[in-house]
């Protein structure tokens, strides 16, 4: 019950993460299923957790709109749990958190509604990419492809007022926009193959009036998925080599289908 914010966790455990009101007012915002019950993590946070990742080195670490532990300790927006307590990551960040994701090589990164919107860890502080995006853009999602890194979220323009509309690319030394992706949000993103496919509500590649709920890049352009859900996508993963999908809709395409569906390409 509640808005999920996001699930994770290692060693086979499953950690919850987002507001739900039947885990009682002393979740802290965070909590782990022991295999019989759901308990809180450590002494949780003052706010809502958005974003989960499992480090390398196994660590969690999770994002969100928190600003202080649940004990009050100082915890901006990032916070590490080491397997016993909370720390907060550097200085943290100036706004809310929504995803966290590590790259091949093992950097941190962090996408959301802060200043620049995007910004890696070097292990001793934090820094925004390539003077980052515009003002009060929010990154949604982040994804790794080819060396490059992907961001994709609501945003028009990085901050020297380059194109950048909902999806970007920074391939190490600049930031270069993906064809033009017009719309409200994209939140979802997920490669299979050569071909970037992502979710949200961006204007009709169609035409047509209304929201597209998905589509997909080639590398060249942007396309709508032939037999789209019907409604809101919350949740892109591939598996054996087909793109499932996970969401509030009950249809996709002709088929009835009710939140999940799988495309094979």
């Amino acid at each position: 019950e509640g808005v999920l914010g996001d699930f994770g966790g290692d060693d086979g455990a499953l950690v919850f993460a987002g507001l739900r009101s039947d885990l009682g007012s002393d979740s802290g915002h965070l909590m782990v299923w022991n295999g019989a019950s759901w308990a809180r993590v450590g002494a949780g946070f003052d706010a809502q957790v958005a974003a989960l990742a499992v480090a390398p080195d196994g660590a969690l670490w999770a994002g969100g709109e928190f600003t202080a532990l649940g004990g009050g300790e100082p915890a901006s927006r990032v916070a590490r749990w080491d397997g016993e307590s909370w720390a907060q990551v550097g200085d943290g960040l100036d706004g809310e958190v929504r995803v966290i994701a590590f790259a091949p090589d093992g950097t941190p990164w962090a996408g959301g509604n802060f200043t620049g919107g995007l910004a890696t860890w070097d292990g001793s502080a934090w820094s925004v990419v390539g003077g980052g995006l515009e003002e009060n853009a929010t990154v949604h999602d982040l994804s790794f492809h080819d060396g490059d890194v992907y961001a994709a979220g609501w945003f028009d323009a990085t901050a020297s007022g380059a194109d950048a509309r909902n999806v970007v690319r920074w391939d190490g030394a600049a930031f270069s926009e993906l064809d033009v992706l017009d719309g409200i949000v994209v939140t979802e993103m997920q490669w299979v193959g050569e071909h970037l496919f992502v979710a949200g509500l961006v204007d009709r590649l169609d035409g047509e009036f209304g929201s597209q709920i998905m589509a997909r890049w080639d590398g060249t352009s942007w396309s709508a998925l032939e037999g789209e859900p019907s409604d809101l996508v919350e949740d892109l993963h591939v598996y054996q080599g087909a793109l499932w999908v996970g969401g509030l809709f009950t249809g996709a395409g002709p088929h009835v289908s009710l939140g999940l569906a799988s495309y094979h390409f």
